[in-house]
């Protein structure tokens, strides 16, 4: 049977199972729904009740919609004043006598800011990581992060799921796909992966998971083919994109002082000064195109 999805366009797609394929043309009367609308209100409605072409109602996250933009900023052996420049706007603090603590400074300087150009537009994470280690991962082997379960499968990959692959990389790549599309765990965590090792960056400045997640352990269905390890402090914080989708892929961002670099999936831009980046990663939904008519129609 024909599904056609419908993007709410806040991160959720209505899917209705029919046994015709419905139109989607804008050229419809304006008094008068379009078919695949007036379906759903029929539907929901009762109004044509084991008439309706509809056999069901299908309501699923539109993982594209939550897919936020970010990279991450990193200290080595830093020095002097270290920081990050965000939309123009400077935001740095004096090196703490540790890449740690630096970065922790770092975080917190940008969650501080009340510029117009950060405040509300881009967050910074804590200054830690787990880590996830994909070694000849198997279908059926899970990875359960704050209580959601991703499981390994061959091939193309369904919601919560993530394809075991050809190699430990390519699995690892897909794992943070996994992850970052995910509209719980990609509101709170940050996923990069580096060779099959899969570091999960928190995106909350919180010392312990922030209500509505319950807590921050990970664990594996086998400790061998995906090893895990617990959030740990380190010199690496995640500045993300405080709105889904690809309307974050515009913010723009500079490392500034001795031992600081950006990294993961943060893109190089001929269009900015020598240095300068933008946070990369998030996408678009999956809106249908066309003028829609809501509402209830007679």
């Amino acid at each position: 049977m024909p599904a056609t999805p419908l993007s709410t366009g806040s991160g959720i797609v209505v899917t209705l199972r029919s046994r015709d394929t419905l139109g989607l043309d804008s050229s419809q009367n304006a008094n008068r729904a379009q078919p695949v609308v007036q379906q759903l209100i029929n539907y929901l409605d009762g109004a044509q009740s084991g008439a309706s072409l509809v056999d069901s109602v299908v309501i699923e996250p539109d993982t594209a919609l939550m897919s936020g933009a970010f990279c991450t900023f990193a200290l080595s052996s830093g020095s002097g004043t270290v920081g990050v420049d965000l939309n123009g706007v400077a935001l740095t603090d004096t090196w703490a006598g540790t890449d740690n603590a630096s970065a922790a400074l770092v975080a917190a300087k940008v969650n501080a800011s009340t510029n117009a150009l950060v405040q509300g537009i881009v967050k910074a994470g804590r200054n830690s990581a787990a880590t996830i280690t994909c070694a000849s991962v198997a279908a059926g082997d899970t990875v359960t992060i704050s209580g959601i379960t991703l499981t390994a499968v061959a091939g193309t990959r369904q919601f919560r799921q993530f394809s075991k692959d050809t190699s430990d990389t390519a699995t690892g790549a897909d794992l943070c796909l996994a992850i970052n599309e995910d509209p719980v765990l990609g509101n709170f965590y940050a996923a990069v992966n580096a060779s099959g090792t899969v570091s999960v960056y928190p995106k909350y400045i919180a010392a312990s998971a922030p209500a509505g997640l319950g807590n921050e352990v990970l664990s594996s269905s086998n400790g061998t083919r995906a090893a895990v390890t617990q959030q740990t402090t380190g010199a690496t914080i995640v500045i993300s994109a405080m709105q889904p989708g690809a309307v974050g892929n515009s913010i723009s961002i500079i490392a500034t002082g001795t031992g600081a670099s950006i990294g993961a999936t943060a893109t190089p831009t001929v269009n900015y000064a020598s240095g300068n980046r933008l946070l990369a990663g998030g996408k678009g939904g999956n809106a249908v195109a066309g003028t829609q008519y809501y509402g209830r129609f007679i």
